[in-house]
Parts: structure tokens; sequence; C-alpha cells
């Protein structure tokens, strides 16, 4: 058995024949790379970071990419971050809870537009203030040192004849707490 096969295996032909096909892909026009640059929201030279998280050395280099079609645009990095904060800007300022994000040190760095409408006071006004001057915030800081969230607290505000529902989220890996107050 073994000889028969070492005999068959000599005269079977191992030549092979290769032909060389060119894969380059033509340039973009320039009008084609700079549109794929302002999808990607690289509108001017300092917003092109050229960071590399893509897989292509600059941004210009990507948007040839895009415009060859070898990728998309959602794996620029810093656009999808930039997508992702733009959505949950939108949801915030949507939201028909009021939403207040404080500091550890319960200076307020958020305040929604429905919490200007609860509250009576103006985004502006009260960026960068203490909480503590618009609410007791015991809950809060103990939020704050326990590291839990505490949901479904009711809460009423004698003065404004307010009765709401407060979470409490701390966001410790950032210094950050969320209070959502749901109007009830």
């Amino acid at each position: 058995g073994q000889r028969a096969w070492r005999h068959d295996a000599r005269d079977l032909a191992f030549d092979r024949t290769f032909a060389v096909e060119d894969l380059r892909l033509p340039q973009p026009a320039e009008a084609d790379i700079e549109h794929a640059l302002r999808q990607m929201k690289k509108l001017a030279p300092s917003d092109r970071l050229n960071c590399g998280a893509c897989g292509y050395a600059t941004c210009r280099e990507k948007a040839i990419a895009v415009c060859q079609g070898l990728t998309e645009i959602d794996t620029c990095v810093p656009y999808m971050r930039s997508k992702a904060e733009s959505f949950a800007n939108i949801i915030v300022d949507n939201s028909i809870n009021a939403i207040i994000v404080v500091n550890n040190r319960l200076e307020i760095q958020e305040f929604n537009p429905a919490a200007e409408a609860m509250f009576g006071q103006q985004r502006v006004m009260v960026k960068g203030v203490r909480l503590t001057g618009l609410m007791d915030c015991t809950d809060i800081a103990a939020a704050v040192r326990s590291r839990e969230i505490v949901d479904g607290r009711r809460i009423e505000f004698a003065e404004s004849k307010l009765v709401v529902n407060q979470k409490i989220i701390p966001v410790p890996e950032h210094s950050l707490v969320i209070i959502v107050f749901s109007d009830i």
C-alpha cells in the first residue's frame, strides 16, 4: 500500500501560474474627500485630531478610505463620541423630568429645561452654585457617601406645592451625582 501511494504522489503536478491583479483604488476627487471630512465633523484643521483610533494615520487618509468604500464614517471614535454626546444632550434637554447633575461638592453642573421650569431657576444662574441653596440635600449627600442609587423617594416642596419622585444616581468614576425629579 505505501509504495503505491508514493508512486502516485510523484506523478502529481504542483506547478502554478499567478497573475498580477492591481488592487489599488483610484484617488477620490478632492470635493469627495472634503465631503467625507464634513460628514465626520472634521470642518477645520483643528478638528482633525489624527488620533489613529480608526486605524488610519490621519483623518484625511480615513476620508479617502471612506470615499473608496473601505470603511465607514462611524469608525471615527471622536465623531461617534460627539454623536453620542449630542444624542444624550437631546434626551436630557427634552426630558419631561427635571434632571440636575452635581459634582461631589454638590455644585450644579447641569440643569435641564424641565428643572428650570420645575424650580423656577435659569440654568445660567444656577450652574456652579451649590444645590444646598435650592433644597435640602441630606439624601443626596448620603448617596454620594454610600455610592448607592436612591430610588422612589417622595419629596414635597411646600413653598411651591410641588410633589416629586426623586431618584439619586451617584456616578463616582466621574465624581458626579445625577438627580432626577418626576412630578407626581
